[in-house]
């Protein structure tokens, strides 16, 4: 009875069996089939592109041109028989042209003969002349004592009356000189002076009028006295264009005084002198 209860169960070892061969095919089929060793990929570049370019579009497909219809040819119809003439008619026999003479060649003209120039006459030798002798020159006439006289005198003459010019031309030009040198001197001694007398007036003035704009000048008569002193009223010539200003010049004239000793040549007459309160040649 145990026996029976040991007994293994028909098909185990062979079940067994076939579980492990099909484990064992599908260990080798996974180990060679699968690639276990882990590569590294290469690097792939890739460029950005803001936008795809357009895509070209195809040109449309053009139409096949209709090829024209020809039409059909037609038989041509046979020609008709050409009936032969019962008798034939002999060709005309044709007769030989006669044959042209030839022409005797003219003969070419004889050469003619050269003509013989003339000789041509000699050309004669001129016949050398005998040279003319200059005629003798005449002597010339020994001069006159007399006439050497008189052209030495009418020479020193002539050279006095050309000396006498120049020197007289020489003290001309030296007294036009000194007369301008005199006139500048003076001229230059009596600047000096009116210019001290615009001065000293000008010091004078003080403070300007209100509304007194530009460069106001005036211009005044003065007569003066040899000791600097003032004759008679200033005498207005010309108006700065302002009445407090012409007066303050008038008043600064009258306090200004004794003026400096003035030249020979202001005494004794009236004087003008322009006056720049601001001063505007001077700058």
């Amino acid at each position: 009875m145990n026996h029976l209860l040991h007994r293994p169960a028909p098909g185990k070892w062979s079940s067994a069996a076939f579980s492990v061969l099909m484990h064992g095919g599908l260990f080798l089929l996974l180990f060679y089939g699968v690639q276990w060793q882990r590569r590294e990929e290469a690097p792939v570049a890739v460029q950005l592109v803001a936008s795809l370019p357009p895509l070209s579009q195809p040109a449309p497909p053009v139409p096949p041109a209709p090829q024209p219809v020809r039409p059909e040819p037609r038989p041509e119809p046979p020609p008709p028989p050409v009936a032969k003439p019962d008798i034939e008619l002999k060709a005309p026999e044709k007769k030989p042209l006669p044959q042209k003479k030839e022409e005797p060649k003219p003969e070419p003209p004889k050469p003619e003969p050269a003509r013989k120039e003339p000789p041509k006459p000699t050309q004669s030798q001129p016949v050398p002349q005998p040279e003319k002798k200059p005629a003798p020159k005449p002597e010339p006439a020994k001069p006159d004592r007399m006439q050497q006289l008189l052209a030495q005198e009418n020479q020193r003459l002539e050279n006095a009356r050309a000396e006498a010019l120049l020197n007289a031309d020489n003290s001309r030009k030296s007294t036009v000189v000194s007369n301008v040198r005199g006139l500048e001197e003076r001229e230059g001694v009596l600047g000096g002076w009116k210019h001290q007398v615009q001065e000293r007036v000008r010091s004078r003035m003080g403070v300007l009028p209100p509304g007194i704009t530009g460069c106001p000048t005036a211009v005044f008569e003065v007569e003066l006295l040899p000791v600097g002193l003032i004759k008679r009223e200033p005498v207005r010539i010309k108006s700065s264009g302002s009445e407090a200003l012409d007066d303050m010049i008038r008043r600064a004239i009258i306090a200004s005084e004794p003026f400096p000793k003035p030249p020979d040549e202001a005494v004794g007459k009236p004087n003008r002198f322009e006056f720049d309160p601001k001063n505007c040649k001077q700058r």
